[in-house]
């Protein structure tokens, strides 16, 4: 049975000193996985050059790093939490009646998450609710999720038949036909709708559906409206929500169906486009809670298209020579809000989202930049580095290009 917002769990499983101790301990784990040197510190970089992209002009600078640093951690955490059985939270459900109307048509049933929140738990809810489920996964996470079937579900959920769940590998020909054996057989499919470009986020230009998505023209892949379209099942979207110490929520929203005569193709396109619509009013609203945005820039048909940047603020002239004296008293200062400085390949990258491209940054340059993000005096900032020449000549380029300024 499903809990209400009013259920309580005993034992330890619903003990809450227990559970913010162990929360906090996956923090801690996320936090030391994201260190400088970490592997995992790319991870972030790949998500913040995301959610430049896709919160330019909605989020400022330092809202978009920490969306960036809690969404890349996202995954630690929560992988952490799966690894633990006594964690478990029942899901508060939203909209059930949703589920039980698309289910009433007899159809078939595709259920569309996204990777938010404790979505990992989204699989064994569906057990429990009766319902016989098939998961489309990309080629290498078949494995992980049979062997994890395999191996912990019978510990993990001990009262749930895993029999019933199917794991269908995205990257076998005959994947759509496996789904929609599926559908027919009584399964609902879950696909997730931020998945549509595979694990690596290659956006497929073959076959693939155009829209606009945060801002921006991307690629999206049309299996889920396709297989709708074939096998008229309902297409569902679903979300999870963390409230951290109170029950998560899952909540199903209203279904997307074929309309009387609409044709195949149409309702297609019509339901990737409602789906990412969905999918965009959930982002806007979590923007920290979304794993994805280190894939979103992947999916885009070309350079972003970005606000137009406010004119630069007023400043005194520019001094004839970058001399120590002429430099007393004045500030670094950022004169383009598209440009971050990331590490994406083992290195420090200047990168200018407005032109799509990327430049190495040396060391003196890339602490150049960090200065002028957090707006420091420019003389200590010259006198600290190794190389002051070096440090005055990445200051006269940048200068010279329009990416920075000086201020009093």
């Amino acid at each position: 049975m499903i809990p209400s917002s009013e259920h309580k769990q005993n034992g330890p499983r619903g003990d809450p000193k227990h559970q913010r101790r162990a929360r906090a301990a996956a923090h801690r784990a996320a936090h030391l996985s994201f260190g400088p040197g970490a592997p995992f510190a790319v991870r972030q970089d790949q998500a913040l050059l995301g959610a430049a992209i896709g919160l330019a002009g909605r989020a400022t600078r330092p809202e978009i790093r920490r969306i960036a640093r809690r969404a890349s951690r996202r995954v630690i955490v929560y992988d952490h939490l799966w690894a633990q059985p006594q964690l478990w939270r029942d899901f508060v459900i939203e909209g059930r009646h949703h589920l039980d109307a698309a289910l009433a048509r007899g159809a078939g049933l595709i259920l569309v998450p996204s990777h938010f929140g404790p979505y990992r738990w989204i699989a064994p809810t569906l057990l429990r609710l009766g319902l016989r489920v098939a998961l489309l996964v990309d080629p290498r996470g078949r494995g992980l999720v049979e062997a994890d079937v395999a191996q912990r579900m019978d510990q993990l959920f001990p009262e749930l038949d895993w029999s019933v769940f199917e794991a269908i590998d995205s990257g076998e020909p005959a994947a759509l036909w496996q789904l929609a054996r599926a559908l027919r057989a009584g399964r609902a499919t879950l696909l997730f709708a931020d998945g549509n470009s595979g694990v690596d986020g290659l956006a497929a230009e073959r076959g693939a559906h155009h829209l606009t998505f945060l801002g921006q023209s991307i690629r999206v892949r049309p299996g889920i409206g396709a297989l709708a379209a074939a096998t008229d099942a309902a297409v569902l979207p679903v979300f999870c929500q963390d409230r951290g110490a109170a029950a998560p929520i899952l909540r199903f929203d209203p279904p997307i169906l074929r309309r009387p005569g609409e044709p195949k193709k149409l309702f297609t396109a019509r339901a990737i486009e409602q789906l990412f619509a969905v999918l965009e009013r959930e982002i806007l609203a979590q923007p920290d809670r979304w794993e994805e945005w280190g894939i979103f820039p992947r999916w885009l048909e070309g350079p972003p298209r970005l606000p137009a940047p406010p004119p630069p603020p007023s400043r005194p002239p520019l001094p004839q020579s970058l001399t120590q004296p002429a430099l007393v008293g004045r500030r670094i200062r950022l004169l383009r809000g598209d440009l971050w400085l990331l590490d994406l390949a083992g290195r420090p990258e200047l990168v200018l989202l407005a032109e799509g491209r990327s430049y190495p940054a040396d060391p003196a340059l890339a602490s150049l930049i960090d200065a002028a993000e957090a707006d420091l005096p420019v003389l200590p900032w010259l006198r600290g580095q190794p190389d002051q020449r070096r440090a005055l000549a990445a200051l006269h380029g940048a200068l010279a290009a329009g990416l920075l300024g000086l201020h009093r």
